[in-house]
């Protein structure tokens, strides 16, 4: 089992390694560390590079496939590294982001074999130690778990314990293991399996060697695969009494038997020595392994115990970022000649945490500014005893301003409405990560990508993007003074967009970089808001003359202004699909417009205490809505709904149309009536109304056998609040009387009066 493990994968790797060598047979002078064409395949590209430990690292493309390896001997045993790896995506939008994936085989003669598969969906593990004759695989993703829960994310493992002499099978979900297998051998093969396929019910199945069991002389079996069992097949006594009529399973060679007396338990804790003894057969089974005790010494019952044994040095494989986990165990000198590296990292020794300190303050500026430009220029003079004899200049401008990284305006550059664009925007004033998409014109859907996203994320993602050599070519940092260091650093510290200096320099006929002790200085601003960067390199040479390089530069925090679409009026927007994507929220009064996707929509309020009424007008006509409160339990409603405490509130809105719609929400307290009637004879009427939210007062005026004429004189009115309005109306048949008011109205006359004629014969 253990030699079937990894042969398969040794027979790829040789075949893999005689395909390069068939290519590059017979071609002299290949370079190390250049990009290689075989004359036979100049499709394909080979990188060669030997390292100090005498390995060869290979980079090869081979049309479209990506693949490292790294080969050596150690002790004269062969050591050997391989990797393939591409970057996949789903689409070009920055929620589906691009993921490394990546299979790693690596094998040490005579010790041990280790093949990871990564995937964005699903990865795996297999672990074969050629030592110790041990063994173990994981999957882990979706569509690794078999059976009724096969849709759910989990992992599956199975190990081979050599010192325990058994095999375990387990299926996990949510760290809880959901079935189990067990396979114990002795020396001569399996002494039983224990199988609970189900952990959610109580039944486990049994298959238990019988052949050094006692209580049998003879078994008949055969390959009779009917439902029907063969009557000639059972367990028998020499005298041809049938003790067992049921199934068994069973294999037989020359040097092997084996007899699998099948057992089922409708509950596990009938699981018991006696079960193990076959006694209730009539059988008497003996072994120090078959019993409940030494199953409860292996047996697995928690995912921390589960994580010991299913583990290998320098890989945690149930890591919380399992990618980052198994991207590291991969050899070091691929992984720096993966990230452009192929020296071992150096540990800067000095003033590091001062320094880093210094940057820190420089960056938290940066975080709230994240924008700034730098300046510099590099003079490079040729110099015969101290005299100038040419001199030049190379001056560099670099600006780093996150609203052209990752600011979109949101307008369609080609024109075509039907094309739809994405444009991503980190909204400071949101803290949100938000994608955008035009639907047409102004109108706009979005998604909201991460809750809570800063500008310090984007200045991780930039550092990443930028070729930036960082602290990683720093041999040494002294601290001068508060805001002054001085670096000692590499040749390499000075490479430039992937440029090598030292190469260029050399391409140019000017050596002596490598033997230069190089002093970079920097010096930070007293606010921090800049820092000017520093470092001459004199000796240099260049045939017999000497060649001086000088430079400084200066990099300034400058301060940035960004407009958020969400706080422009010239957009409208989709409202979202889900509860965790609100943008927008609504007060009373409030009247919006927003576009309608078919299907469920939600809008999000915060109200005081109150009564409301939802006017939503679409274009295709009035869509269904319900309210609820911030527990999504529904409120009722009919013309208005009533608001009990102040908070959130939802409208859950079913859109039968692709539509755009008004939204308008205002208060609306139930009306308090009052009721007044005047004297059948000339009078003057004097009423209050208690105006807390909205009240009616109604008039009667009695029939009287004479027309009559009703004045209401505004300036009599005194309203105690600014927004008081009131109206007076008059309907009866076919007369149609009104008027309204404003008190507190200054533009309003304070002599004017209204007049209402009043038939007579009719109660009005």
């Amino acid at each position: 089992m253990v030699y079937d493990d990894y042969f398969d994968q040794l027979i790829t790797t040789q075949e893999f390694v005689s395909s390069i060598k068939t290519m590059i047979e017979g071609q002299e002078n290949i370079q190390l560390y250049e990009e290689f064409h075989p004359n036979d395949s100049p499709s394909s590209t080979f990188r060669f590079i030997y390292s100090e430990e005498d390995y060869i690292l290979i980079d090869s493309l081979i049309g479209m496939d990506h693949s490292y390896l790294k080969i050596g001997l150690d002790n004269d045993l062969l050591v050997y590294h391989e990797l393939h790896y591409y970057y996949a995506s789903n689409s070009l939008s920055i929620k589906d982001s691009i993921n490394l994936e990546f299979n790693y085989f690596k094998f040490e003669e005579n010790k041990e074999a280790v093949y990871v598969n990564y995937s964005k969906d699903n990865s795996s593990l297999r672990f074969t130690s050629i030592e110790h004759d041990e063994q173990f695989t994981i999957s882990s993703g979706y569509g690794v778990i078999e059976g009724p829960e096969s849709d759910d994310v989990g992992y599956v493992l199975n190990m081979y314990d050599r010192d325990l002499n058994c095999q375990i099978y387990l299926q996990i979900i949510n760290d809880e293991i959901i079935s189990e297998t067990y396979d114990i051998f002795d020396e001569y093969g399996l002494v039983y399996r224990y199988e609970d396929i189900d952990l959610s019910d109580d039944s486990i199945n049994l298959a238990v060697n019988f052949v050094t069991a006692t209580g049998w002389d003879y078994v008949v079996a055969s390959n009779y695969t009917s439902t029907t069992l063969d009557q000639l097949t059972g367990i028998f006594l020499a005298d041809g009494t049938k003790i067992y009529d049921d199934w068994f399973n069973y294999t037989y060679t020359p040097t092997y038997g084996y007899l699998g007396m099948r057992i089922h338990l409708d509950n596990a804790l009938d699981f018991t020595n006696e079960t193990l003894s076959l006694n209730q057969y009539g059988l008497i089974l003996e072994h120090p392994k078959a019993t409940v005790d030494y199953f409860n010494q292996i047996h697995l019952t928690n995912f921390s115990q589960i994580k010991n044994h299913f583990y290998i040095d320098n890989l945690n494989y149930f890591s919380n970022d399992l990618h980052e986990e198994l991207y590291q165990y991969i050899d070091l000198d691929i992984r720096n000649d993966i990230e452009g590296v192929n020296d071992e990292p150096i540990i800067t020794t000095g003033d590091v945490e001062a320094f880093n300190d210094a940057l820190e303050i420089f960056q938290n500026n940066l975080l709230a500014f994240p924008k700034y430009t730098s300046n510099g220029r590099l003079v490079t003079q040729i110099l015969d005893d101290d005299r100038i004899i040419s001199q030049s200049y190379t001056d560099t401008y670099d600006m780093f301003d996150l609203t052209a990284m990752y600011y979109s305006s949101l307008t369609n550059s080609t024109g075509n409405m039907n094309n739809q664009l994405y444009r991503y925007v980190l909204d400071g004033t949101k803290g949100q990560l938000i994608e955008y998409e035009i639907i047409q014109e102004t109108a706009v859907k979005y998604e909201i990508l991460e809750t809570v996203a800063t500008y310090s994320d984007f200045i991780d993602i930039y550092d990443s993007l930028v070729q930036s050599s960082g602290l990683s070519e720093v041999i040494h940092i002294t601290k001068t003074n508060d805001r002054t260091y001085e670096l000692e650093v590499t040749p390499k510290f000075l490479n430039s967009s992937g440029i090598d200096t030292n190469l260029l320099l050399e391409q140019q006929g000017i050596t002596g970089l490598d033997d230069q002790k190089i002093i970079i200085t920097y010096e930070f601003a007293q606010d921090f808001l800049s820092f000017d960067v520093d470092f001459t390199i004199a000796n240099l040479a260049l045939d017999n003359y000497e060649v001086k390089m000088m430079s400084s530069s200066t990099t300034v925090i400058e301060p940035f202004v960004f407009l958020s679409p969400l706080d422009t009026s010239y957009y409208t927007f989709y409202l979202p699909k889900s509860l965790n994507q609100f943008l927008f929220t609504t007060t009373s009064p409030s009247y919006s417009y927003w576009y309608l996707d078919q299907g469920t929509l939600y809008m999000q309020l915060y109200l005081n205490p109150g009564e409301y009424s939802i006017n939503i007008n679409g274009d295709y006509g009035t869509p269904k809505y319900k309210v609820y409160n911030e527990s999504m339990e529904e409120i009722p409603y009919d013309i208005r709904f009533t608001a009990p405490i102040q908070g959130y509130y939802y409208v859950v809105i079913d859109s039968e149309y692709k539509q755009g719609a008004s939204f308008q929400i205002n208060s609306n307290p139930t009306p308090v009536y009052y009721d007044f009637a005047v004297e059948n004879t000339d009078s003057t009427l004097s009423m209050d109304l208690s105006i807390g939210n909205f009240s009616v007062g109604r008039i009667t005026v009695p029939s009287s056998s004479v027309d009559r004429l009703m004045i209401i004189y505004s300036h009599n009115i005194i309203a105690t609040e600014d927004n008081t309005h009131i109206e007076v109306s008059l309907q009866f048949d076919d007369i149609y009387y009104f008027d309204s008011f404003y008190p507190n109205d200054i533009s309003q006359s304070e002599s004017e009066t209204a007049y209402f004629f009043l038939p007579k014969d009719r109660e009005i």
